[in-house]
């Protein structure tokens, strides 16, 4: 079954995988401007469902703004209190 769809955002995996962005891009379409990547498949670290959630939200307020451009973005709020708490326990273990 094919989608008509305005845009593509994967969110998959708990490993940095941007094979489908990169094919959109290596074919030349007009496809490669609406491939978004974000969570663990942009970037894969601890706490990636949190981060996920917050790029996925951050990137639907501004996802009609052209400055918005697929494989450039990075919405990523600044890292908080339980990931800093987080980064210091894994020293003691």
């Amino acid at each position: 079954r094919v989608l008509e769809v305005d845009n593509i955002i994967l969110c998959a995996g708990q490993i940095s995988k941007r094979d489908l962005e990169q094919a959109a891009i290596d074919s030349g379409s007009d496809l490669a401007e609406k491939v978004f990547t974000i969570g663990g498949a942009y970037e894969a670290s601890e706490l990636d469902a949190k981060r996920a959630i917050d790029m996925g939200t951050r990137l639907a307020l501004k996802i009609d703004d052209d400055s918005v451009v697929p494989g450039e973005h990075k919405f990523q709020a600044d890292v908080g209190a339980e990931e800093k708490l987080f980064n210091a326990m894994k020293k003691f273990m």
